[in-house]
């Protein structure tokens, strides 16, 4: 069984169960750059790729913060759209997590930690061989989330964001008999530029 399979209906049910207790507490997007490392290995001969997968993205966030799911009100469940995309890749994270935030004059910084699904899709086939068909990658991924952020008035902030995630993602590489390799990509770095609207 595929690991989204499991966790789609588990996030929904928490949702349900969880729905009378939590409340909006605000809205946020941004926009930045990400950066998400690929690296290829030869499992049997060699196989010499065109071009490397760029790694540089457009980065896109929507999110939301909740209350209601802690007594300490300076913690706060997220939940995270990202999409990032080149000309070769596009990469959907859909993350559930915590935030914990801290006061400093007048500024917002906080942590947090994330985990969900991430999908990848190649726009392109990696080899340009009809044998190869290997599009997609579906992972767990997880991941750390720092920022800070700035008020402008009573509702809206302004602020910067980091991330780092980890997933799994793999495309296989079989060009033909007796070749085989794979491009991975585990790594996803970003930094964003947003705003944040409180209810």
């Amino acid at each position: 069984m595929k690991l989204y399979n499991i966790i789609y209906p588990l996030i929904l049910s928490t949702s349900m169960l969880t729905a009378n207790s939590l409340h909006l507490n605000s809205v946020g997007v941004s926009i930045g750059t990400a950066s998400i490392k690929a690296n290829q290995y030869n499992n049997q001969g060699t196989i010499t790729l065109s071009s490397q997968p760029k790694k540089d993205f457009f980065n896109a966030e929507i999110y939301a913060l909740l209350d209601g799911v802690f007594n300490d009100t300076t913690k706060k469940l997220v939940a995270n759209y990202i999409y990032s995309t080149n000309s070769d890749i596009a990469e959907h994270n859909l993350l559930l997590g915590v935030n914990k935030y801290y006061e400093y004059k007048k500024y917002d910084l906080y942590v947090g930690v994330l985990a969900g699904i991430s999908r990848l899709k190649w726009k392109y086939n990696p080899l340009n061989s009809s044998e190869n068909t290997d599009y997609y990658s579906t992972s767990f991924t997880s991941g750390l989330q720092a920022g800070i952020e700035y008020p402008i008035d009573n509702k809206f902030l302004i602020g910067v964001n980091a991330k780092y995630l980890y997933s799994k993602h793999k495309a296989n590489l079989n060009p033909s008999t007796g070749v085989s390799g794979e491009i991975t990509h585990h790594n996803y770095f970003s930094w964003n530029i947003g705003f944040r609207y409180k209810f």
